[in-house]
Formats: C-alpha cells, sequence, structure tokens
C-alpha cells in the first residue's frame, strides 16, 4: 500500500502541474494514461478490495484532479486547441471507467460522460455555427419578431423580412454547397481528432444531428410564416442524412 500512496500522491503532483499546452499535437495526456495505470494496478493487486484498503477514495481523488485539470488547460497552437484535448481525454476517461465498471465510480463515470457530451456541443459550435450563413441570420430576425408579438402570417410584411428577401438568401444555399462545405467540415474534425476514429465517429454524428435539426428548424419557420412562398432548399433532411453518410464512407474507403 505503501507504494500505492507514493504513487498516488506523485500523480496528483502530476495532474496539479498540467496547466499549459505547448505541443502541436497533445492527444491524450500522459498524466491521465498514468491514472488509468494506477487504476488497473490497484485491481490487479487488490482484485476487488480497494474499498477495504481505502484506494477507491484515491481513485475518487484523482479522478476528481484529473477533471480539474482538464478545466484549468490553456495555451494554443496551430494544430491544437484546449477544446480538442479537453474532449479527446474526457472521452478516454468516460470509456475507460465504464469499461472498469467500478460500482463506486459510477457517478465520475457519468460525470465524465456528460463533460464529454458538453465538449462536443461545444466544438460543434465552435466549427458548424451557421451552416446556412446569412438565410440563418434572416431566420433568426424571424424569430425575434415572433417573440416581440408579430403575427406568423404578418412576418412577410416586414421589410427585412419579405418573401422577396427569403427567396434571395435560400437561393446560393445548394446542395453541392452543402456538401462541400460538410467535406472541409469532415477533414477538419479529422485533422483534429483523426487519431481517435471512435471518437471522430460521436463528433460527426452529432454534427449531422446539429444540422439536421437547423434543416427540420428552417422547414418549420418558413412553413408557418410563408406558407404560400414556394420557398424551399432545393434538399432534403433524407437527402441530408445520406450526404452525410457518404462522407464518412468515402474517407474510410479514402475516395
Amino acid at each position: 500500500m505503501l507504494v500505492f500512496l507514493s504513487l498516488q500522491d506523485s500523480l496528483c503532483a502530476e495532474l496539479e502541474s498540467v496547466r499549459v499546452l505547448k505541443k502541436a499535437r497533445v492527444g491524450v495526456l500522459p498524466a491521465v494514461s498514468r491514472l488509468e495505470e494506477f487504476v488497473r494496478e490497484g485491481q490487479a493487486v487488490l482484485g476487488g478490495s480497494e474499498q477495504r484498503w481505502g484506494l477507491d477514495e484515491a481513485y475518487t481523488r484523482l479522478i476528481t484532479k484529473a477533471f480539474q485539470a482538464l478545466d484549468a488547460l490553456s495555451g494554443q497552437s496551430a494544430r491544437c486547441s484546449p477544446l480538442v484535448v479537453k474532449l479527446q481525454n474526457y472521452h478516454q476517461l468516460s470509456g475507460f471507467l465504464r469499461h472498469v465498471g467500478l460500482p463506486q465510480l459510477r457517478a465520475l463515470e457519468e460525470e465524465a460522460g456528460e463533460r464529454t457530451s458538453l465538449r462536443v456541443q461545444e466544438y460543434i459550435r465552435s466549427h458548424l455555427g451557421k451552416p446556412f450563413g446569412s438565410l440563418s441570420d434572416f431566420l433568426d430576425g424571424v424569430r425575434g419578431c415572433l417573440a416581440h408579438g408579430v403575427r406568423e402570417e404578418e412576418v412577410c410584411f416586414q421589410l427585412a423580412y419579405s418573401k422577396q428577401e427569403l427567396r434571395r438568401l435560400t437561393a446560393p444555399h445548394s446542395g453541392w454547397e452543402v456538401q462541400r462545405n460538410l467535406e472541409a467540415l469532415y477533414k477538419k474534425i479529422g485533422r483534429d481528432l483523426g487519431d481517435n476514429p471512435v471518437l471522430m465517429q460521436v463528433v460527426w454524428r452529432a454534427v449531422q444531428q446539429a444540422f439536421v435539426t437547423q434543416y427540420h428548424s428552417f422547414e418549420s419557420l418558413v412553413g408557418r410564416c410563408y406558407p404560400v412562398a414556394g420557398v424551399s432548399l432545393d434538399f432534403t433532411a433524407q437527402d441530408l442524412q445520406g450526404l452525410f453518410s457518404s462522407i464518412s464512407a468515402r474517407a474510410k474507403t479514402g475516395t
């Protein structure tokens, strides 16, 4: 047990020293890898008796320290951002804790999963942004009108939100343009997360969900406020889903 106590103290110190990112690519932090090894060795030696020897408290302390260290990360390089490193490491910890399956770590396992999901959404907001550009701004303005009491059937009589303006802003968003933008985004995700194909697909599926949600929001709002304008995008939600699958499949085969 003295060995484990010594390792615990050194790991705590290492986790507390993780603050600034300097390398071009980081991935899973060495301290996180050593934390996982510490837990595996504890399981191997004590075989389920960690609670009896107080090692479960050490696990909790170290994992909590890891969360705090990740939250405190700063620094930026051309090829790596704190957000990407946080996403990679929270995903790693979430998967590891799920695999370990210790009941006393269940709450931390759930927290790691929640932190991963939050970083995925933050990553998507950062990189997806407003895929329909000025059309998204237009629709935000329409929502603002509705929030201020303008009736749905009267929105189109607002000069800035006329049917003509809607048609003008919708025209550039062809299926080809969307495909080009999504392919560029997939390459960006690959540069950030290509070392972890599982996480990359998690993010890509989340991007798909966010994009399709925005598409349905467009359809719903236009249908309510411009029912006879005859305005629509030249692709469907099914087209989008097929496009996402196609981009992912082509990337896997290198075509």
